[in-house]
């Protein structure tokens, strides 16, 4: 089997073809995740919060910014211009004159909006939970002038799924995320209306009463006379939804956006003015919208990207149903509760730039999305649990997190990882490898124009099956069965993807059975990682058989195996400039008693941090091979016989391999570009 570009690793194990009994499927095992470069460090010189869920800036003001408490406060803090920021009450919301604030569960002052004009009228608009009469109600209200006038209270028959985020648009509209309602699975039937109450959507309402809005249609939740509604709202005037007849006076025509199931935050990309929405998912998955004028985003015939028959509506489709795809969504193996974000506009991480930054809150892992031809990509930089609010600082477009648990005010700070469970590393800086616990090839070729310094260079002449300079090297580490590697990459100009095969192998795992002089062919299992045709590829070969040790011949191993191919969808590469590249190989387990091999084991590769393949259901052992672990890595690059590659040179450069993932190289440690 030819093999283009490889890093391939070994063990003394043959991979079996028998597949084991269908049975039920565990969860999916989430990918691990590396050691993280970034961290999160306490601003605002470490002023304490009540159970802080928003930082709301104040239009024109960039020497202070307001903290929403959940409990019911909101406070100011000012002099940010200063070493020491001091924080002083803005508002208390606790006791109403109609009622009292609930702060229990996922209710209390959730949201808060400055009007566009506020330096001049000094209104601003608050969404919070109260009582009124024992009953729960979540409010909207309009502050001016120390009183309060209330535009919109709805009864509320459960306490958790209320949204609760609002921010003017930059059409200066005030936009309002609100819940399904609460219980589960859409309890209580609101979230395929439109026509019932102010549930399961965003809103977007006339707060200044232009000329040319609409009031609103009559409903108990509207204080009639406090706004109107913009004429160009989608759903004015509708006479059908999801294929059912409606009475267009009847309809909630404040919604802008429906069939989402509790945007918790949402956010303005103030360049693009595009609307990100972080929808918190039922049971499989959490989500990321792009918020478009008269949306369905599908809740609750649907949860992300895939059907949901758990609600009302089962699994009965309406007519016409065709909702809106979410730009992103992760599943509750990795998270469970999503905070949505905004885009990054500051400077100090310059990698970040015009990327979506949100969080989970349970889980902690904070989430940057990259948009890249029409597809978001998405890398995991930090982990913070319990943020519930992510927004941009007034003085430099940084972003604030709240951390409700500690009470704090967050920033994202550069950090170097640690690495843990490293086996060995190598950066090539000079040519004493030897004294670093490598041994065989004497020859190496050490070049600058490496990552941080210099790197490995491998060098082919125009048809030859051998390199030039460097031979092969050999590391011996502690026996383990689950290994992962690290190693940054770069193929020359004109290496081409033409469909001409070579197969400069370069790198080997290999076991515990192998004497410490035998290479790959001494092996019963190669998994290789190898670029094809510009794409990520692992694959796994047999070559061996335990009756031939130097053989090459598919042997008389139980279930005996060929080989399987791992390839990742997209092309990858691109010549002459330094990629990284990961993988995870983790052996499978053994049924010993019924003498059968488990199809547990684990293949996954990372292309500059981004997990593209991922398979946890691989055999990589049979029970021939019951104490095999990996021991020993060979660096040995060469040609198969009779190929003619052209001219052309690889270089490798910061090589670890450990019993963890490892992850790219912080940004600092990374070149502004390739040399």
């Amino acid at each position: 089997m030819i093999r283009p570009a490889a890093l391939f690793l070994m063990s003394s194990c043959l991979m079996v073809s028998a597949q084991a009994p269908k049975v039920k499927k565990p969860p999916p095992v989430p990918p691990p995740l590396p050691a993280l470069a970034y961290a999160m460090e306490e601003t605002l010189g470490g002023l304490s919060f009540s159970m802080p869920v928003a930082v709301v800036n104040a239009p024109g003001g960039k020497h202070r910014l307001f903290v929403v408490e959940k409990t019911g406060r909101i406070q100011e803090v000012v002099q940010l211009d200063q070493a020491t920021p001091q924080k002083r009450e803005f508002a208390n919301l606790i006791e109403r004159p109609d009622g009292k604030l609930d702060d229990k569960g996922e209710c209390g002052l959730l949201g808060l909006a400055f009007h566009p004009d506020f330096a001049r009228n000094g209104r601003y608009f608050v969404y919070y939970s109260l009582r009124i009469g024992g009953q729960l109600h979540q409010r909207v209200s309009c502050f001016e002038g120390g009183q309060e006038q209330p535009l919109i209270t709805q009864l509320d028959p459960a306490g958790n799924h209320n949204g609760g985020d609002l921010h003017f648009g930059p059409d200066g509209y005030l936009y309002i995320s609100v819940g399904d309602g609460g219980g589960a699975n859409d309890a209580f039937d609101n979230a395929r209306f439109v026509n019932k109450g102010f549930h399961a959507a965003i809103l977007r309402i006339d707060v200044d009463k232009k000329p040319g809005s609409l009031p609103p249609n009559p409903h108990p939740a509207v204080h009639a006379g406090t706004y109107t509604v913009p004429a160009d709202n989608p759903f004015i005037g509708a006479t059908t939804h999801h294929g059912e007849k409606i009475d267009p006076a009847s309809v909630r025509t404040e919604i802008w956006a429906t069939g989402l199931r509790n945007v918790w935050r949402f956010s303005f990309d103030p360049p693009t003015g595009r609307l990100f929405a972080g929808d918190v998912g039922q049971n499989l998955y959490e989500e990321v919208d792009l918020i478009e004028k008269g949306g369905d985003y599908g809740w609750s015939h649907r949860e992300g990207l895939h059907a949901f028959d758990l609600g009302p509506g089962k699994d009965a489709i309406p007519p016409g149903f065709a909702p809106k795809v979410p730009i992103y969504e992760y599943p509750r193996t990795t998270g469970l509760s999503i905070t949505g974000g905004c885009v990054y506009h500051g400077t100090k991480f310059p990698e970040f730039k015009d990327a979506y930054i949100c969080a989970d809150y349970a889980f902690g892992r904070v989430i940057v999305l990259r948009e890249k031809n029409g597809r978001w990509e998405d890398e995991i930089i930090a982990f913070e649990p319990a943020i519930t609010g992510i927004s941009a600082d007034p003085r430099d477009g940084e972003l604030l997190f709240c951390n409700m648990a500690k009470g704090k005010i967050m920033r994202l700070a550069e950090i170097e990882p640690k690495l843990e469970g490293v086996l060995f590393h190598e950066n090539f800086e000079d040519t004493s490898v030897d004294s670093r616990g490598w041994y065989d090839g004497k020859s190496v070729r050490i070049v600058p124009g490496g990552m941080r310094g210099n790197c490995i260079e491998y060098e082919w002449t125009d048809g030859s099956d051998s390199v030039t300079g460097s031979s092969a090297k050999r590391n011996l580490f502690e026996a383990t069965e689950e290994v992962f590697i690290r190693y940054y990459l770069k193929l020359s100009k004109g290496w081409g993807w033409s469909g001409r095969s070579y197969h400069p192998h370069l790198t080997h795992f290999m076991t515990t059975e192998n004497s410490k002089w035998h290479g790959p062919a001494a092996s019963h299992l190669t998994l290789y990682i190898e670029p094809v045709n510009g794409k990520l590829r692992l694959a796994a070969q047999d070559i061996q058989n335990k009756d031939a040790p130097h053989g090459l011949t598919q042997g008389p191993l139980k279930g005996g195996y060929n080989g399987q191919l791992f390839d990742n969808a997209d092309e990858l590469f691109t010549d002459d400039l330094w990629h990284c590249i990961e993988a995870q190989f983790k052996l499978n387990t053994l049924d010993l008693q019924n003498d059968k091999p488990n199809a547990d084991g684990i293949v996954r590769g990372w292309f500059d941090g981004k997990l593209v393949i991922d398979r946890t259901d691989v055999i990589l052992r049979s029970t021939d091979f019951p104490n095999m672990k990996f021991n020993q890595f060979l660096m040995a690059p060469y040609f198969g016989p009779g190929l003619l590659p052209h001219a052309q040179k690889l270089w490798i450069d910061e090589m670890v391999v450990g019993t963890k993932r490892i992850g790219p190289l912080p940004r600092e440690r990374r070149p502004a570009k390739a040399p």
